[in-house]
């Protein structure tokens, strides 16, 4: 949809299979900031206040999670490019990143895996994501 509608296509979302399969899974600074303001501030007051790029994992570019983290970062976070560093690499070496503290966030499915049996609590990264998981016809 964000391809179609990047493009000029005139697209309508009629029905869809998951809302918020997508989180921001933080660690350290980022993760206290976002305990205490929503995760688009907490990249930004991190972006902000730090001289390094707040370094957030996702899978390789042109796949949907990398889409998907581009636009939130340029149109949600509004954070200038330069302070946001994308490691773009797969869902398992994204997983080991993160746990190792490598890397400040991932971006990664928000759902059960074998070592993980419950989906990770939501906390909105849009902010219309419930208009738009309540109204399937809504445009983009």
């Amino acid at each position: 949809m964000l391809v179609a509608r990047g493009k000029g296509v005139d697209a309508v979302v009629v029905a869809n299979s998951a809302v918020e399969e997508l989180a921001l899974v933080a660690r350290g600074e980022l993760a206290e900031l976002s305990r205490k303001v929503p995760a688009a501030e907490a990249v930004a007051r991190l972006a902000e206040n730090r001289s390094a790029a707040v370094k957030i994992a996702t899978q390789p570019p042109g796949s949907v999670p990398d889409v998907v983290l581009r636009h939130w970062i340029k149109k949600v976070t509004a954070v200038d490019s330069a302070k946001v560093e994308l490691v773009s690499q797969g869902i398992e070496k994204t997983q080991q990143a993160l746990l190792a503290g490598v890397i400040d966030a991932a971006w990664c499915a928000n759902r059960p895996s074998p070592s993980s049996p419950k989906p990770i609590p939501k906390r909105r990264c849009w902010p219309s994501a419930a208009r738009c998981s309540r109204a399937n016809r809504a445009r983009w």
